[in-house]
């Protein structure tokens, strides 16, 4: 009898590790960005690939899969003057008229545990239809967005869901 009990905690166990596993989203086939200055990080998908640059004074990250040209850029700007965001606040409607864009259907929604806004971004100029975020977090801006047709995609979601505040 003994002996079947070590058996069945044995299985037990082994099951409760696989479950863990699958669960926990092993980050296996994952990717860390982690920017200790603006204090984010991103886990995104081993095939795809990040690009670094910089826009409006800040640095930018985007996050693309190897064999296409669009992606998820996630940026940091020092102020919301700087932002391209057009609402909530209306500080920004200057720019908004110099770059010749629209930010619509403006709803509250949360990233990394904090308060986010998304919209939909058009910019009129270069035809671009987008999904903007916008989240002010400890006297900081971050924006991210990503191309129209990347709105359903699976692993765009979980980037966005494995976007974090360092602290």
């Amino acid at each position: 009898m003994k002996k079947y009990r070590k058996i069945l905690i044995g299985i037990f166990a082994l099951l409760f590790v696989a479950i863990t596993l699958i669960f926990s989203g092993s980050n296996l086939n994952k990717n860390k960005y982690t920017n200790d200055s603006y204090g984010f990080s991103i886990i995104y998908p081993k095939d795809w690939k990040e690009v670094k640059g910089t826009r409006l004074g800040g640095e930018v990250v985007t996050i693309m899969k190897n064999d296409d040209t669009k992606g998820i850029s996630f940026a940091y700007v020092n102020s919301l003057e700087e932002t391209s965001l057009g609402a909530p606040i209306d500080k920004r409607q200057n720019l908004r008229m110099a770059l010749n864009y629209e930010l619509t259907n403006i709803e509250e929604v949360m990233v990394g545990g904090v308060k986010a806004y998304k919209g939909d971004f058009y910019n009129s100029v270069i035809n671009y239809h987008g999904k903007e975020y916008y989240i002010e977090h400890n006297g900081h801006i971050y924006s991210f967005g990503y191309d129209q047709s990347l709105e359903n995609d699976q692993e765009v979601r979980r980037i966005i869901e494995g976007f974090t505040f360092l602290h």
